[in-house]
């Protein structure tokens, strides 16, 4: 979920520092999030879906969804984000949601 979380970050052209000082947090705590070393609590998924513009429950599931994608894969962190980065350019729209085809 921290790819995930990222990727809509940076589409809102916030740092990570910018988003953690919303949080109350360091940045060097929200990293940690951020790069999947810490579990995201419920509330606090809740609490970014808010603060970065997201339907309710955007981003368990396009999290659920990436994973997916992602089944069987092995790769880097940066790997990831860039995939990431790359799906959900194509596949979600703004808001979180999932585009039709």
């Amino acid at each position: 979920m921290g790819a995930v979380v990222r990727s809509f970050r940076k589409r809102k052209g916030w740092t990570q520092l910018n988003l953690a000082h919303r949080l109350g947090w360091s940045d060097t705590t929200w990293s940690r999030y951020e790069q999947g070393a810490h579990t995201l609590p419920p509330h606090l998924i809740q609490t970014l879906e808010g603060l970065l513009g997201l339907e309710p429950c955007a981003l368990e599931a396009t999290s659920r969804r990436l994973a997916q994608r992602h089944e069987g894969f092995t790769g880097t962190s940066a790997w990831r984000f860039r995939t990431t980065e790359k799906i959900l350019s194509q596949e979600f729209t703004p808001g979180g949601s999932f585009r039709t085809r």
